[in-house]
Parts: C-alpha cells; sequence; structure tokens
C-alpha cells in the first residue's frame, strides 16, 4: 500500500465521515496483498505521521475534516475498540455527568462484557470493566445515546455498578445520594 494509496482511501472515507479505522479493513480493502505487508506498510505510515494509532489494530486518520462534526471523540473512538452491545458507558463517568458525584473523571469508564483493559489513546483513556452479568439483562437498564452512538447505564444502574466494582462508593456517599 502506498503512500498515495493511503490517503485517496483516507480522504474518500473522510467523505463518508469515517476518521477511524480498524487494521482488518485494509485487509479486505486490499485483499490481494500480503497482510504482512499491509502491516508493515501501515506501521510506516503511522511512523510518517499519516495516521495515528489509537491501540492495536485501530488507527485514526489525524486530517479528516469529519472528526470535526462528532459531538464527542472519545465516544466514537470506544465504538472501533469494542462493539457497541458488548459495553455501556457507567461509574464515574456517567455519576458525573448525573451529578452524583462532583468530581470529573478524567476518562470514560465502560461496564464490558468482554475482559477488563484500559486505552490510553490520543483522545483520552478509555477504561471497560468486565462484567459477569447476564447477557440477556446486560443492557436492560441502560438507554442508547443517538449523539454519542452508545450504550449509557441510567443513574440508578450507575450506582449498582459502582457498589458492585467498589468504585466511587465514598463519593456516592458523601454526596447523600442514596
Amino acid at each position: 500500500m502506498t503512500r498515495m494509496d493511503l490517503l485517496k482511501t483516507l480522504d474518500e472515507w473522510d467523505k463518508k465521515g469515517v476518521w477511524v479505522f480498524k487494521m482488518r479493513d485494509f485487509y479486505l480493502l486490499f485483499s490481494k496483498e500480503n497482510p504482512q505487508i499491509i502491516k508493515a506498510a501501515l506501521a510506516r505510515h503511522e511512523k510518517s505521521g499519516l495516521i495515528e494509532r489509537i491501540c492495536k489494530g485501530v488507527y485514526a486518520n489525524p486530517r479528516a475534516l469529519s472528526k470535526e462534526r462528532v459531538n464527542d471523540v472519545l465516544a466514537y473512538v470506544s465504538n472501533y475498540i469494542r462493539d457497541k452491545g458488548l459495553s455501556y458507558l457507567s461509574l464515574e463517568t456517567v455519576l458525573s455527568e448525573k451529578n452524583v458525584i462532583s468530581q470529573i473523571p478524567f476518562r470514560y469508564t465502560f461496564i464490558s462484557k468482554l475482559q477488563s483493559a484500559e486505552f490510553n489513546t490520543p483522545y483520552g483513556t478509555i477504561e471497560y470493566t468486565k462484567s459477569k452479568r447476564d447477557a440477556r439483562t446486560f443492557l436492560k437498564n441502560c438507554y442508547f445515546d443517538k449523539e454519542r452512538d452508545i450504550w449509557v447505564a441510567n443513574k440508578n444502574q450507575a450506582i449498582a455498578d459502582a457498589y458492585a466494582f467498589n468504585r466511587a462508593v465514598d463519593l456516592i456517599e458523601e454526596r447523600g445520594v442514596i
């Protein structure tokens, strides 16, 4: 994949509002090329600054104009790290948004059906905490936020999650919310 191939692809995607992409997108797009060559090309293009690495296998187009049209960049990026239906925004992030705690978190905190992980991206930190809740009830007390394009816990679920994972419990109790 040449520099011109990459720029052409990134510009086409940008026109469609796509500025974050996965390595597998390039495997599909350049399916006739050896995957190792694509991987090496992406590493080379990252080093030159044409793309930026968000995490393993996920990249962003730093020149993208469509990025400016996104309301919540970190939420947008989170959809490329984990699939939408497998996680929801909760814990300190939602507790702060719902004024349950006064502190403003420096990261987005999600509950996930997949393993716990933390991703330090160029756009901020995204943390996933694994839940053992049944898949059928996983999103029960959540709503889909169309503006951010993610699932979000309601206030009561965020409080329940905080107690289940022993997170920000002292801050909740300090405010006397419960």
